[in-house]
């Protein structure tokens, strides 16, 4: 399956270093095997970043980042911030890249770890999607200042070959709704799951960012809106 065009890829290859086998595979009911892992590599590299980037650091990266964009980031930006000096930073072993993969980590694990009940649960494809857009959900209001600084972010994790798909479960339950006839997408599955997984992301994050709206009233309407067109056949 080709890389998705916006860089939110679905290629397995982007999902799963061929040197790490996954730790969990899930048979869809379309046949299709469902790769969503967890890699040993990703897990060690969250344990080092969770380490030498405070959270601080942390909540200093993401202002700069909101207010400079991606390639604004700079040591002596962040370092300003918290007070501190760049050289005292560099000296700590810190750079940039390693205060962005502090974020990618914690959102990725995050999303990874909520995402484990989903997949676990039992279920119509409609079902599963319904519960697989919550849990989006919930793992956006936890980063709700990171993922409101830049639309970026899904991309950089997948750029970086990080430790998951963002994709991946939108598309297995697609399948599966389209096979017990619980779901009627219009259009390939591939495309229709980085639709749904962007219009739902990034109204969800607009909404509650933005324009401060309770989760309860974004919930209901996002996922009216984004499954309608899905529900009927």
């Amino acid at each position: 399956m080709p890389a998705s065009s916006c860089g939110v890829s679905c290629s397995r290859s982007s999902v799963l270093p061929s040197t790490h086998p996954p730790r969990r595979l899930v048979e869809s009911s379309c046949n299709a095997t469902f790769m969503f892992h967890k890699s040993a590599l990703a897990e060690e590299s969250i344990g080092m970043t969770a380490t030498t980037v405070d959270q601080t650091l942390r909540a200093a990266t993401v202002e700069v980042l909101a207010e400079h964009g991606w390639n604004g980031v700079t040591l002596e930006r962040v370092a300003e911030r918290v007070g501190r000096s760049r050289v005292t930073l560099w000296r700590q072993g810190l750079s940039v890249e390693t205060l962005l993969n502090a974020l990618l980590d914690d959102l990725a694990q995050d999303y990874r770890d909520t995402m484990w009940p989903v997949l676990a649960a039992h279920g119509s494809g409609r079902e599963n999607l319904l519960r697989t857009l919550t849990a989006l959900f919930e793992v956006i209001d936890r980063h709700i200042p990171l993922v409101l600084s830049s639309d970026l972010i899904f991309h950089r994790e997948q750029e970086r070959n990080g430790s998951v798909s963002f994709l991946d479960p939108f598309e297995r339950f697609l399948r599966e709704g389209v096979a017990d006839g619980s779901l009627h997408p219009r259009g390939r599955i591939s495309d229709v799951a980085e639709v749904l997984l962007v219009s739902a992301a990034f109204t969800y994050v607009h909404m509650r960012g933005r324009h401060h709206w309770s989760r309860s009233r974004v919930r209901s309407l996002t996922l009216d809106l984004v499954l309608r067109g899905m529900v009927d056949p």
